[in-house]
C-alpha cells in the first residue's frame, strides 16, 4: 500500500522505492497485490489518548518518587500537553477511543484476511532536518507538531493498534543518500514468516554493506591526514601541529 491510511499519497521518491520493493518481491516468487487501508485505520486524534495516558502515568510515577510534580523546564512541552490533555479527559473518552481501536482491528483483519503480509512505506516522506519535529519549543503548537510528526510517519500506529508483528527495513537510499525504508506487517502470531521475508529482502538489497556518503568523505579526509578508517567506521587522524 503506497498511500497513507488517510488516503494521501507519499513523496515521489518514497513511492518509487516502494515499487522497487514490490518488484523485488515478485522476482523472489511472491505474489504482490496492491491494496488500500480500510477507512477505520485512520484513527486521527482520538487515538492519542492512549499514548498520552502512558506519558501521564510515567510523570505521576516519577512525581511520587521525588515527592513533587516537575518544575518548569524539567519536562518537554509535548509531555506537559499530554499530561494536561489526560487530566481533561474522562473514562468515557478512553472507552470511545478503545471502541474505535477495536473497530479498526476488525476492519484490518477483514480487509487483509487473504494476505500473508502487508507492505507499506516505512515513512511518507524523506527524513526531516534535525530539529524540524520538536516537542520542546517555547512556543509549542500541538496541532503543528501532529501535522509534522504524523505527516512524516503515518504507517506504524495502526499496527500498534492491531498488535500485528511488524518490521521496518531500511532497504534503499534516496538521491541524496538518505535512508528510505519499507514496513512489513504479518498476521498475528506469525512472526517467523515476517522475519523470514525481512531477512530475504535485506540479503537481496545488501543494505547492511552500504555506508552513507559522509563516511566515505570522512574516510578519505582521514587518510589524507595520515590517519586510518577501521572497518567499523570509526576514524582516527593525526592532525598537523
Amino acid at each position: 500500500m503506497a498511500h497513507r491510511p488517510d488516503g494521501a499519497p507519499v513523496a515521489a521518491e518514497i513511492e518509487e522505492k516502494f515499487r522497487q520493493a514490490m518488484a523485488l518481491l515478485e522476482e523472489m516468487g511472491h505474489e504482490v497485490i496492491e491494496g488500500r487501508f480500510p477507512p477505520e485505520a485512520d484513527g486521527g486524534a482520538e487515538w492519542s489518548i492512549f499514548w498520552m495516558s502512558e506519558v501521564a502515568l510515567l510523570v505521576d510515577e516519577r512525581a511520587n518518587d521525588i515527592g513533587r510534580m516537575p518544575l518548569p523546564g524539567e519536562i518537554e512541552a509535548l509531555s506537559l500537553h499530554a499530561l494536561d490533555r489526560f487530566r481533561r479527559s474522562s473514562a468515557a473518552d478512553y472507552l470511545k477511543a478503545q471502541a474505535r481501536q477495536h473497530r479498526a482491528s476488525l476492519a484490518m483483519a477483514r480487509t487483509f484476511d487473504g494476505f500473508d503480509l502487508i507492505m507499506t512505506p516505512a515513512t511518507a516522506d524523506l527524513p526531516p532536518l534535525i530539529g524540524a519535529v520538536r516537542g520542546d519549543d517555547a512556543a509549542f503548537d500541538y496541532a503543528a507538531w501532529v501535522d509534522r510528526a504524523y505527516g512524516f510517519a503515518p504507517f506504524t500506529e495502526i499496527f500498534n493498534v492491531t498488535g500485528q508483528p511488524a518490521a521496518s527495513l531500511p532497504l534503499f537510499l534516496s538521491k541524496d543518500g538518505l535512508p528510505i525504508g519499507i514496513q512489513l506487517a504479518g498476521r498475528p502470531n506469525e512472526d517467523h514468516r515476517l522475519l523470514g521475508i525481512s531477512y530475504a529482502l535485506e540479503q537481496a538489497t545488501g543494505w547492511s554493506k552500504r555506508r552513507p556518503p559522509v563516511q566515505v568523505r570522512l574516510a578519505a579526509l582521514a587518510i589524507e591526514l595520515g590517519g586510518t578508517c577501521p572497518r567499523n567506521g570509526a576514524i582516527t587522524a593525526r592532525l598537523a601541529e
